[in-house]
């Protein structure tokens, strides 16, 4: 029973998140703003390791600072906040805060596959899926922000 549950958790974390309407935000924008997407699927193509840095140094800046979030917001350093591990949606809580950091690292695995062969997918596809997974990412890490800070006031004893 136990799995059941927490595959039932995670299949409600995807599809019922901020992170799936940015999906959907980025494939409404290659539906209704096809040039657009088609340009940041043509970054792909061009040469210059300004632009491979752009494009995978995003979602791996993003990684880097999801863990950061990620590990001060399930280690807390301080003896009264420790009282989040006796929380009992602690667990939970474990689970949705690795969703960022997932998501993260499709990102960067996203962006190497499309430097690597450009001529994988059109430049519509290619712009609309790294839209899709840069949206997602970023809406993630900005929410594990967002709750890190609001547990450490929370906890803290601040408003």
């Amino acid at each position: 029973m136990g799995k059941i549950r927490t595959i039932k958790i995670m299949l409600i974390a995807v599809f019922i998140s901020v992170e799936f309407l940015a999906v959907l935000v980025a494939i409404g924008l290659g539906l209704w703003c096809p040039q657009f997407v088609t340009k940041i699927g043509n970054l792909f193509a061009q040469q210059g390791w300004q632009i491979y840095c752009a494009l995978v140094g995003l979602p791996l800046g993003g990684l880097l600072f999801g863990a950061n979030t990620l590990h001060s917001l399930l280690h807390p350093k301080d003896a009264e906040q420790k009282g989040l591990y006796k929380w009992p949606d602690y667990s939970p809580l474990r689970y949705f805060s690795y969703i960022p950091l997932i998501l993260c690292f499709i990102g960067v695995a996203t962006a190497l596959i499309f430097l690597i062969d450009t001529s994988l997918l059109s430049p519509l596809l290619t712009g609309t899926i790294y839209l899709a997974v840069t949206f997602a990412w970023t809406v993630s890490i900005v929410t594990l922000k967002m709750a890190q800070l609001r547990i450490d006031a929370i906890l803290g004893g601040a408003d």
